[in-house]
């Protein structure tokens, strides 16, 4: 067997660099990384009027494990939802579950660019703290730090198995068994530690299998107790089958995008820009990857695979559900960038004609300015209620840190090494800027997208009548802005009435004692798991209510408007006419 391919860890990664390693140095320049991410994070507007919609589930089966007790759906998986029932006791707030979700994810989105980095080490060597500046302004990594979804804890866990694979410890599959109680589709993490352990560690083959046996138990026992007590709902085959198990192949797509935003919105959205900026670095990384840290290297890319499939064979498109695979394409790309513009290019320029590497370098700064240019235009151009000014900040830094770790990885400081280094930073700062923009949008649609439901909870805490009842959108919303107890909301799911019957939607608003009925905003389906979503929350009845006209055995009672830039229809409430 090789050498390459007998460990999981770098065994030649520094072959182009010098080979003494100021790693120690790398640590104090992801201090000074973190410390101002820290500060970022202070420093902005509160990042959401609303928590997500898939708060709530998380809230509930918190609420139910701290009571010791089992969950009424057991859609949610126990990692997350436990850690919070540990930590809202200690939050003195009036939602001590939110602030522990938001604290945990904070923390765990810390610890996962820690892990990255200690990946990064034992890896790839010298240029560790390049994928890590990479990740930090990025959107699904911003967007979820910020969010009290499950997406942070799983990454963590994802990304401690991983190095603790690379470190050869037999609690990699604990990891993974965490991983996977965090979301289903991320326990493709441990056939993926069993395959890159057979490359180094063959001859022990069925400890590993049992080792990952194990690890599939905690797994199973909550799957069981939720086929046996649970609703249906217990995990996505509800929502595949109902979408006809059609694969959402846009999210090919998005898994691109996501990590590499910067260069796949410019410039003029051309592929071979695409191509040449990140995948000639991503090819190159995997090549180095393969040849210096083979088992790794199938271990990281067999996850990356089944968990991308696996996304795109739910019907599923969204961009959060990139977070616990992104991190590997970035991890690459910076890895052969380190190769191309600190081992590569200098090489190729030296003992060529000085004016060769002056023009090497002129470009390279041209690359970089032209990009920054294009970027600062469109960072200004995304509404956000962020100022500019602070997101310019953050990637300032680290794009500063970058360079000196650059700097420091150069084997002279004559113009060759330095076209290098200006070509890395040409390269990253898009990266940086447009996961910047990204993250503008995102935390802009978190902050207002469920802005209509806010001026709905005003008319009632301003409007209802006491006692009065409301059938709404969006129920879990509407109780956790107004306080209203369980029985006085309700959802159109809640109702059988076709959509083109509200004859019969007043009959059953009348025998439940429902009065109003209120329509709120939401985005057509754009995928198979949207449209599940769509059909089982029953939207086609709601919008009914949309056009605030005429409608028998309704009278429409208030049409809140909301802002234009929203694009979103105005809030219709309506009362329902005795027959």
């Amino acid at each position: 067997m090789s050498a390459s391919a007998a460990s999981p860890a770098a065994s030649d990664a520094k072959q182009a660099l010098p080979t003494a390693s100021p790693i120690r140095a790398e640590r104090w320049l992801l201090l000074g990384l973190v410390v101002g991410l820290c500060l970022w994070w202070m420093a902005l507007p509160q990042p959401f009027h609303l928590p997500n919609n898939d708060y709530y589930s998380f809230e509930r089966t918190a609420r139910s494990l701290a009571d010791l007790s089992l969950p009424a759906s057991f859609k949610r998986m126990p990692i997350f939802p436990g850690l919070m029932a540990l930590v809202a006791p200690l939050m003195p707030g009036k939602q001590p579950y939110l602030d522990a979700a938001r604290l945990l994810n904070a923390a765990f989105s810390l610890g996962l660019l820690g892990l990255l980095f200690g990946l990064a080490v034992r890896t790839m060597g010298r240029g560790a703290l390049l994928p890590v500046a990479l990740l930090v302004l990025n959107a699904p990594f911003q967007s979820m730090a910020l969010q009290p979804l499950v997406e942070p804890s799983m990454g963590f866990f994802v990304l401690l198995a991983c190095l603790l694979f690379v470190r050869r410890s037999p609690w990699q599959y604990a990891a993974g068994a965490a991983a996977a109680l965090s979301r289903y589709e991320v326990g493709v993490i441990l056939p993926a530690l069993v395959l890159g352990n057979l490359v180094w560690d063959r001859p022990r083959w069925r400890r590993h299998l049992v080792l990952a046996g194990l690890a599939c138990l905690p797994v199973a026992a909550w799957s069981l107790l939720g086929a046996r007590f649970g609703h249906d709902d217990s995990a996505y085959l509800t929502l595949m089958s109902a979408g006809g198990f059609r694969p959402e192949l846009r999210f090919l797509h998005s898994s691109l995008k996501q990590p590499f935003e910067g260069w796949y919105r410019g410039p003029d959205d051309q592929l071979q820009w695409f191509l040449l900026a990140v995948g000639l670095p991503l090819a190159v990384g995997l090549r180095a990857g393969w040849r210096d840290f083979r088992a790794a290297s199938v271990m990281l890319l067999t996850f990356y695979v089944l968990a991308v499939a696996l996304v795109i064979g739910f019907g599923i498109d969204k961009a959060r559900y990139v977070y616990p695979s992104q991190w590997i394409a970035l991890f690459y790309f910076a890895l052969g960038l380190r190769e191309i513009a600190l081992g590569w290019l200098p090489r190729a320029l030296a003992g060529r004609p000085p004016g060769l590497a002056r023009l090497a370098l002129a470009a390279a700064l041209a690359i970089g300015l032209r990009m920054g240019w294009i970027w600062l235009g469109k960072l200004a151009a995304e509404r956000s209620d962020v100022p500019l000014a602070l997101d310019l900040a953050l990637i300032g830094l680290a794009l500063a840190l970058v360079g000196v770790m650059g700097f420091g990885l150069l084997r002279d400081r004559g113009t060759a090494a330095l076209a290098g280094l200006a070509l890395l930073a040409a390269l990253v700062l898009p990266i940086l800027a447009g996961g910047a923009s990204l993250t503008r949008y995102e935390l802009n649609k978190v902050r207002y997208n469920n802005w209509d439901i806010w001026l709905l909870a005003e008319w009632i805490d301003g409007a209802l009548p006491d006692q009065a009842r409301i059938v709404v959108m969006h129920p879990s919303h509407v109780k956790f802005l107004t306080g209203l107890p369980d029985t006085r909301v309700a959802s159109f799911a809640d109702f059988e009435a076709p959509p083109d019957d509200l004859a019969a939607l007043n009959g059953e608003m009348g025998s439940r004692g429902f009065d109003y009925a209120a329509y709120t905003f939401r985005a057509q389906p754009k995928d198979p798991s949207t449209d599940f979503y769509y059909q089982s929350n029953r939207i086609a009845l709601a919008e009914r209510f949309a056009a605030g006209t005429e409608l028998p055995g309704f009278e429409l009672v208030a049409s809140i408007p909301v802002p234009d830039w929203l694009e979103h229809s105005p809030v219709r409430i309506y009362r329902r006419l005795e027959r």
